[in-house]
């Protein structure tokens, strides 16, 4: 008889896979179902929900803190929604994907998985992804397109978009190191090189910043001062070259991005300007936001929200009402944050981080253990979240569900096991 550990297994998989193909598959079928992944995570978290029935009665629980701050933090929304202007159902609408990454949390923390499956769930997803990779090679060997001199930019992938590809890649380095840290097997290493140069070539610079900052965090908690000066020193060598090699694209892409964020007029930029405005919302409306629903989530995309009249964002280009019926011409989701801080205002906002990063907050500690298994899932719960925080800065990954099937439920999973096996060991000690 097959153990609900392994049912519970292949389910996770068949999401996230499903999730990172969803969009695709659509495209490539010309089939438009407006939010089918979310119609997917409700009917895959049902399934869950009824085969672990008996467990969820039983033992259904999540940390008392993250359980404090996620009740303070739907007060305050509910609150709100008595100072928001907008209908009810938009309200509830954005609400859900504002909360969804928690309850996400709560589902795979409690979630039959053992140890030896969630290392399965890793390999799987490793090359899974790697598969991705190549594919993007091999697109850009094979098929025409508008690419950038040699590099990768251009391909679309199976991906949404490739830089969604770039992000799953450097969850893929972390995943990779987290599993070398465990077995010692060098292919995980050489994944991991291969995701990063797939990186470079793709042209992201808030990936190829995310991946530096992955191999830092693995270099410090797993190597001596020697070994580490000796690494960094490699590994500095090593972006010289790239910058020679990969050359005028490569640095091109740098500058572009700075008199983009920088420059002058960088305020009529879609991300300043969302910044800059979230800011000033909360402001304006403290100490709540403008409410769930308005500036930035998924009901503006298709009702356009008065507050962007207010706070002069419809002239920005990719801001104004064309964008809801546009697809190349549509900013309205291009951050993260900002619509955080704009919708539920500084103290909601600071709480919902809180929330946000507990896992990380609580794994950090870790990061130092002896031994190889906690110390691996403290890094792939950590890095992931600081990974999917530094690319949400320009993007609104943390809503999406193939990136909360890794911070949130593979993340969850982890922190669960982690937490297991220190509470055995203090009973044997």
């Amino acid at each position: 008889m097959v153990k609900i550990s392994r049912i519970n297994t292949i389910i996770f998989v068949v999401m996230f896979i499903g999730f990172v193909l969803s969009a695709k598959m659509m495209a490539l079928f010309h089939l438009k179902i407006t939010g089918f992944e979310y119609v997917m995570w409700f009917v895959f978290t049902a399934f869950l929900a009824l085969i672990n029935i008996k467990f969820f009665v039983r033992n259904i629980s999540v940390k008392k803190t993250y359980f404090i701050l996620l009740l303070f933090l739907a007060l305050f929304c509910f609150l709100n929604y008595f100072f928001a202007s907008v209908p009810l159902i938009r309200y509830v609408q954005g609400a859900f994907f504002s909360f969804l990454f928690a309850a996400n949390f709560i589902l795979f923390y409690n979630l039959r998985i053992e140890k030896r499956d969630f290392y399965l769930v890793a390999d799987l997803i490793i090359y899974f992804l790697a598969t991705i990779a190549v594919l993007a090679y091999l697109e850009r060997i094979f098929i025409s397109g508008h690419y950038t001199s040699f590099f990768l930019r251009g391909v679309s992938t199976l991906l949404k978009d490739a830089g969604m590809a770039a992000t799953l890649l450097n969850i893929n380095i972390i995943l990779c190191l987290g599993m070398f840290m465990i077995r010692r097997k060098y292919r995980y290493l050489l994944l991991a090189a291969f995701s990063f140069i797939t990186i470079c070539l793709l042209l992201f610079m808030k990936a190829v910043a995310a991946s530096l900052i992955i191999f830092s965090f693995f270099t410090i908690i797993c190597f001596d001062g020697r070994t580490r000066r000796r690494i960094l020193y490699v590994s500095g060598i090593v972006l010289v070259l790239l910058l020679v090699i990969l050359g005028k694209p490569f640095v091109s892409q740098i500058q572009y991005k700075y008199k983009l964020y920088f420059g002058s007029h960088s305020e009529q930029t879609p991300r300043i300007a969302l910044y800059i405005a979230g800011f000033k919302i909360a402001w304006d409306h403290f100490p709540f936001g403008s409410g769930q629903g308005t500036f930035g989530s998924y009901p503006v995309g298709k009702h356009y929200s008065p507050v962007y009249y207010k706070y002069n964002l419809h002239n920005v280009y990719g801001l104004g009402p064309d964008a809801v019926r546009s697809k190349k011409e549509n900013f309205l989701f291009d951050t993260y944050w900002s619509h955080i801080i704009g919708e539920m205002g500084f103290i909601a906002a600071f709480l919902y981080i809180w929330l946000w990063f507990f896992p990380a907050i609580k794994s950090l500690k870790y990061l130092s253990s002896a031994s190889g298994e906690k110390k691996s899932m403290a890094f792939i719960i950590t890095l992931t979240i600081i990974t999917i925080f530094v690319e949400s800065f320009a993007l609104s990954i943390p809503e999406q569900l193939q990136f909360i099937m890794m911070y949130a439920g593979l993340g969850a999973i982890a922190f669960r096991l982690m937490l297991q096996d220190m509470q055995i060991q203090k009973s044997l000690s």
